[in-house]
C-alpha cells in the first residue's frame, strides 16, 4: 500500500501513524513513543538508517550519533527535535521529510543534490 502513495504528505503521515504509538499522542510532536515493532537501528545495521542520520545531521547540524532512528525492518524513521522537529521517514525506496513535524502537511520528498 505505501509503495503506491504519490503524495509526500500522505506518505509521511501514513508512516507516522504506523510507527508512533497513537494512543499517546501525535507521533513526534507530543510523544516519541514508538510502536513495539520498531527498534533502535544503528547506521552500520542499515543503509537507510545511515542515510536518515546524514540528512538530519546535514540539515540541522547535529552529531549523527545523537539522532534516534527506528525501524520495523520495512519502514525507517528518525528525527531531531528543537521546538520545530525534523522528521525523516523511508519505506526503503523513497525518503520524505517534514521540517516542522508539529504539522501534518509540510512533507516533501527528499531528492539527492
Amino acid at each position: 500500500m505505501i509503495e503506491r502513495i504519490k503524495d509526500a504528505n500522505v506518505f509521511g503521515e501514513c508512516i507516522r501513524d504506523i510507527a508512533f504509538d497513537s494512543t499517546k499522542g501525535f507521533g513526534c510532536y507530543s510523544t516519541f513513543d514508538m510502536e513495539s515493532d520498531f527498534r533502535d537501528v544503528q547506521s552500520h545495521q542499515s543503509k537507510t538508517a545511515k542515510k536518515i542520520r546524514e540528512i538530519i545531521s546535514n540539515t540541522d547540524g547535529v552529531d549523527s550519533s545523537l539522532i534516534p532512528v527506528f525501524s520495523d525492518g520495512k519502514l525507517t524513521l528518525g528525527w531531531h527535535w528543537e521546538g520545530d522537529g525534523l522528521l525523516v521517514v523511508s519505506d526503503g525506496k523513497r525518503i520524505a521529510y517534514n521540517n516542522d513535524c508539529k504539522k501534518d502537511h509540510t512533507w516533501k520528498w527528499w531528492k539527492e543534490e
